[in-house]
């Protein structure tokens, strides 16, 4: 929700830029760190599906067909949508590398839904993920000693290429596996249902608003040119993302005040460097949002609300991966479409309100309805048996 809620502005659809309230809707989200969220989310489903479950090649096959299932069918719809919208010509080749979820790596992402770059990368994290299964080693200095590894390696090799950025957003990925792996907080029920989960994401904005990973980068003089999706930079949300998702899953994590700690002092001594050298907070419009965000996150630690809260989004949920991939290309053709007719307000309202109803509609349809057909077609519950099988056996 917070990405397509970014891409609305970021994009400038509908005209959004015209709008009162689009400098401030402009630094009220975190799409960017939504995805890593995605990453960590995604390694700690997979995680806990399968981890306890014996390596074997049957298991293997399994797991890379429900994966297939689970993602290909709406991801070709989302590729329809997007070819059939987008008014420049595209190559054959272009097709086929979306296709076979090779954007980003042998060709560029469509550009009315760039959202599709997570996708490939996500595909080489399943397969990745088979050989840390067969290894079966659940131990945490394991999965230490590998994010570090990917780290060092990243720091002392020359140049910044699309391989190095896949193994930044691999160790948020690894990080949602190893949190899979914990065992769950014994606290009293009632301290471990309530959290500061809104100081948390005020964090989580102050440190995106402020871009502390490129300023702590400048500051080490580690230049790193990345023209990729995600940098070396984007580490340094990886404590504040740990934090949120250990606290919602209730994971017992033995390091996580450590992690909180050095959440709060990214933006903190970012801002103490600024006002240590007079730069006024005020003439930079990041600056601004991610001071006001993080005295927000300080003053608001207090406020503890129930992780059980959150269970009220089940329903979008169920819906999100559709809206993902869904809403960017909705959103292209709609504000293409409706600035030949409309201005201003009129433009903008009836713009978002056609686009919320079509991108809901369509990922209730192809969630709700065209996927669970196509699972129960390709992936056969435990114990079904076809009718044939039953008459050879009667027999």
């Amino acid at each position: 929700m917070n990405v397509a809620f970014a891409h609305i502005f970021t994009f400038k659809f509908f005209n959004s830029d015209k709008t009162p309230f689009y400098s401030f809707c402009l630094g009220l989200h975190f799409a960017h760190v939504a995805v890593l969220l995605f990453f960590i989310i995604s390694g700690y489903v997979i995680g806990l599906a399968h981890m306890r479950s014996t390596f074997n090649f049957t298991n293997a096959i399994d797991y890379l067909k429900k994966r297939a299932v689970r993602l290909y069918p709406i991801y070709l719809l989302a590729l329809i949508i997007s070819f059939s919208v987008f008014n420049q010509s595209v190559s054959f080749i272009q097709v086929i590398g979306h296709l076979a979820f090779l954007q980003e790596f042998f060709v560029k992402t469509i550009p009315d839904n760039v959202v599709l770059w997570s996708l490939s990368y996500e595909i080489v994290y399943y397969l990745l993920f088979l050989g840390i299964w067969a290894i079966k080693n659940q131990k945490n200095y394991y999965y230490v000693v590998l994010i570090i590894s990917i780290i060092l390696y990243v720091l002392i090799t020359p140049d910044f290429n699309i391989f190095k950025s896949l193994l930044i957003g691999w160790i948020f990925w690894i990080v949602g596996l190893f949190i899979a792996t914990l065992a769950h907080s014994t606290q009293d029920i009632a301290k471990l249902k309530l959290r500061p989960f809104i100081s948390y994401f005020l964090i989580l904005l102050a440190t995106y608003s402020l871009n502390s990973g490129v300023f702590l980068l400048n500051l080490a003089h580690i230049n790193l040119k990345n023209s990729t999706n995600i940098g070396l930079d984007d580490l340094v949300y990886l404590p504040i993302c740990t934090i949120i998702i250990t606290e919602l899953t209730h994971k017992r994590f033995s390091l996580v005040n450590w992690f909180k700690v050095i959440a709060c002092i990214i933006p903190a001594l970012q801002l103490v460097i600024l006002l240590y050298f007079k730069h006024p907070l005020t003439s930079n419009q990041g600056w601004l949002f991610g001071s006001v965000y993080f005295c927000a996150a300080i003053a608001l630690c207090w406020l503890k609300i129930s992780s059980y809260v959150f269970e009220k989004l089940n329903s979008t949920g169920r819906i999100s991966y559709a809206i993902y991939v869904f809403h960017f290309p909705i959103a292209w053709f709609l504000s293409y479409k409706l600035t030949t007719y409309l201005s201003g307000e009129p433009l903008f309202i009836t713009g978002v309100l056609a686009w919320i109803c079509i991108t809901t509609l369509l990922s209730i349809f192809a969630e709700n309805i065209l996927q669970p057909i196509i699972k129960n077609y390709f992936i056969k519950k435990p114990g079904h048996t076809s009718p044939a099988k039953i008459s050879a056996f009667s027999q």
